[in-house]
């Protein structure tokens, strides 16, 4: 049996969200088949612990001191990440980057590359994230392997069949008369700029905004901005901080919603893109490479520093009644059918 032990950049309770369901959604799918992989997460505290792979998920700059004590010590375990890197503004980072070879001191660059250089394999979900890697911090191309993002092909799937409309029951809402946002609530999700957006053509719309999230701003600021916003609005906006990913109460809101959006200035591509995908409905999303790379023409895209452009993409996305062809290319393309096989395969690969 290969033994495989995993470990994310942050503890749950501190970091949590598609990077770690990602993960333990690896780990249950594979724990569930009979491939001859057993996956564990890594016990910090156990110094018995035994494994043949270590798999990383993410690049925070303390897996310098993992891989690095991991080659000293015990050279005959293998280690992988997924580090899901990728950064918007790539002429700064290249920059950054070529100046950093310069510098003396350990900074960002230097210990990514470190440990980026002593793993045995890089799993990246883009083709985009390869390419920016590669560049960066100068890896060799056959170091990479590409796992594209996945959600659950059961996932429009209900417990109950009568639950289907519980989301209507439960928040007094019209099937198809609101419209969806799934994400944490901070900068990078572009949620300030999504409501303003939404606010100025709700008149237009005459749809409801609604949010499910938790709050995740750094900038105090803008948090306050955005509150104010949603408390100002309540008859235009109803916010839900919370709901279980598997509960037919998010199924039901994915499938009555008349369309989803995530104008993030970054995504790679959003687990609750797919989930909205899944259940056929059409996609709002903010321009960016790895977004680009999945969805190709399938989705409506808008500049994310742009309100107005937000707002004439709001516009687009709600004419769709509902996305065929969309559908059709995440469960074929995006989908656990496709990921589970092919990380199995490169787990069994490393082994040998």
């Amino acid at each position: 049996m290969l033994k495989i032990a995993y470990l994310s950049d942050f503890p749950f309770s501190i970091g949590f969200g598609g990077k770690e369901v990602a993960m333990l959604s690896y780990l249950n799918y594979i724990n569930s088949c009979s491939s001859g992989v057993e996956i564990d997460l890594m016990d910090f505290f156990n110094k018995d612990q035994s494994f043949d792979i270590l798999h990383l998920f993410g690049y925070s700059n303390w897996f310098y001191d993992i891989v690095k004590n991991l080659r000293a010590n015990t050279p005959n375990i293998k280690i992988v990440i997924s580090p899901t890197f990728y950064y918007a503004n790539e002429t700064k980072m290249e920059i950054a980057a070529f100046f950093s070879r310069f510098c003396i001191l350990p900074n960002f660059f230097s210990y990514k590359r470190f440990f980026l250089e002593n793993v045995d394999m890089i799993i990246v979900n883009s083709k985009t994230e390869k390419e920016q890697i590669k560049k960066l911090f100068k890896i060799s191309d056959q170091k990479f392997r590409v796992i594209y993002n996945f959600v659950n092909s059961r996932f429009p799937i209900f417990e109950k069949d009568e639950n289907r409309d519980l989301f209507l029951k439960t928040y007094k809402l019209e099937k198809e008369n609101y419209l969806l946002n799934v994400s944490f609530i901070d900068e990078r999700k572009n949620t300030l700029n999504l409501i303003k957006a939404f606010l100025e053509i709700y008149p237009v719309v005459k749809m409801k905004l609604v949010i499910i999230g938790s709050f995740r701003f750094r900038d105090y600021k803008k948090r306050k901005e955005l509150e104010v916003l949603i408390n100002d609005n309540k008859d235009k906006i109803v916010y839900i901080p919370f709901l279980e990913r598997e509960s037919d109460l998010l199924k039901s809101a994915y499938l009555n919603c008349r369309a989803h959006l995530l104008p993030s200035f970054l995504e790679t591509p959003g687990l609750s893109n797919l989930e909205a995908a899944i259940f056929k409905r059409p996609i709002l999303v903010g321009e960016c490479k790895p977004v680009k790379e999945y969805f190709e023409e399938h989705a409506i895209y808008c500049n994310p520093y742009d309100i107005k452009s937000i707002r004439n993409g709001i516009l687009k996305v709600i004419e769709q009644n509902s996305s065929e062809s969309l559908y059709s290319m995440v469960i074929n393309k995006y989908s656990e059918k496709q990921a589970i096989p092919g990380l199995i395969k490169l787990y069994k690969e490393l082994s040998n």
